[in-house]
């Protein structure tokens, strides 16, 4: 609550109109990156999963741009670019007084090293700022240059974007088709960094998947910068309404691997004829703590919404101070119009669920990974759970059908008669 209040007041201290605006922005830049930074640098360093082992700097600057690609045009390079010391010399000229520079088949390379200086200097000063003791010059220089990345990929003359998808500069990485969260005593809380934010989508392309990773990592000043070049904010800081729902932890009740395997067979008894092989497939990926113990944000605000939405709200739900709550949340339930922003993409759970209950949700949608989840405490009526249940044990179902696709049997050991 308190980092709520801090970001609420250092939003509302923003002033466009004032002549150190530039300074309030780096600053707001710098409270957030610090605030964030052990997460933003799990973030960045996700591009190590995304590459197969390799950091993308390094596989960018190992391309060979060797065939046609780019319909040659010019542009003209931002002020914070140009000033940008050892970047490779890129051809330019000068048109109606003003200079551009040279963006094509024979330039393509030249302009990816600038893509591989940013993300490099940015790791360096990561490794900067985790060397110092408190917040300094460290932190001022990661800034600066997660911004000159923000300015580069966001820049209107879509450099980024041709080189990622109209050229074939990362076709030769190995990225990965899947990803399984594993929930360890040593990753409670940390399974959510966004690793299944960058699988790729349907039909998705290895250049565009490479973009959605970037705009992950510049996510945090994209935000910064957009709400304050937003003319209105300070007026909307004046009537927002901050809420904090605090939801406890449900008492553990996983059902454990026997009884899971039992209510399996009885659903699917088909899948007796391999009961061996789903035995031992089960026994790999049970967890007796994988789906326990967590709710959601998005599944807990979609339950207070349609709970609230409802003509006359259940009085005796157990809810933190349920009377502010109705009068926060009410009022916006009845409205119809309840738009849940979340940092990445929902699970699988909660995309589900924002589909299946009476009131409409906007969601950012989901990258369809299960994560471990928890039903909201309220909002979500029995029948919708036993319909969730049952398209759960569907999924295991799809799931151990796969599996047995490549399951391939342990060798017998066999002990002869002496």
């Amino acid at each position: 609550m308190d980092h709520i209040s801090d970001t609420w007041a250092a939003l509302s201290a923003v002033d466009r109109r004032a002549t150190y605006y530039a300074e309030q922005l780096a600053s707001l830049e710098i409270f957030f990156l610090w605030r964030n930074f052990r997460k933003f640098t799990v973030r960045f360093r996700q591009d190590i999963c995304l590459c197969g082992g390799q950091r993308l700097a390094k596989l960018i600057g190992q391309w060979k741009a060797d065939r046609p690609e780019i319909t040659l045009r010019w542009v003209t390079p931002p002020k914070w670019l140009v000033r940008i010391e050892g970047l490779p010399k890129i051809r330019s000229r000068t048109a109606g007084g003003r200079l551009e520079w040279e963006f094509s088949d024979k330039t393509k390379r030249d302009w990816s090293m600038i893509l591989v200086t940013l993300l490099s200097s940015m790791d360096r000063s990561i490794e900067s700022v985790k060397r110092a003791r408190e917040m300094g010059k460290e932190i001022e220089t990661l800034n600066l240059w997660c911004r000159r990345l923000y300015y580069f990929i966001t820049w209107e003359a879509g450099i980024v974007k041709d080189l990622l998808t109209k050229t074939n500069m990362v076709d030769d990485i190995d990225i990965p088709t899947k990803f399984v969260p594993i929930r360890t005593s040593e990753t409670v809380g940390e399974y959510d960094n966004g690793s299944a934010g960058i699988l790729p989508e349907l039909g998705e392309s290895k250049g565009n998947q490479v973009l959605r990773y970037l705009c992950t990592v510049i996510a945090w000043h994209e935000a910064i910068n957009t709400l304050c070049d937003n003319e209105t904010l300070p007026e909307f800081l004046k009537n927002i309404e901050i809420g904090l729902v605090q939801v406890p932890p449900s008492p553990s009740s996983v059902p454990t691997l026997s009884e899971i395997s039992d209510e399996f067979f009885i659903r699917f008894p088909a899948m007796m004829a391999s009961r061996r092989a789903v035995l031992k497939i089960l026994e790999r990926r049970h967890s007796d703590d994988m789906f326990c113990d967590f709710v959601h944000p998005e599944a807990a605000l979609m339950g207070l919404l349609n709970h609230y939405s409802a003509v006359e709200p259940d009085q005796d739900v157990e809810l933190w101070d349920a009377q502010i709550m109705q009068q926060v949340v009410q009022p916006v339930a009845k409205s119809g119009k309840a738009v849940i922003a979340a940092t990445q993409k929902c699970c699988w759970c909660c995309h589900w669920l924002g589909q299946k209950l009476e009131s409409q949700f906007t969601l950012p949608g989901t990258h369809g990974v299960m994560f471990p989840w928890d039903p909201p405490k309220v909002g979500v009526s029995k029948l919708v759970l036993e319909k969730l249940e049952e398209e759960l044990w569907n999924q295991l179902r799809e799931v151990m059908l796969r599996s047995l696709l490549y399951y391939i049997p342990p060798p017998e050991t066999y002990i002869p008669h002496a």
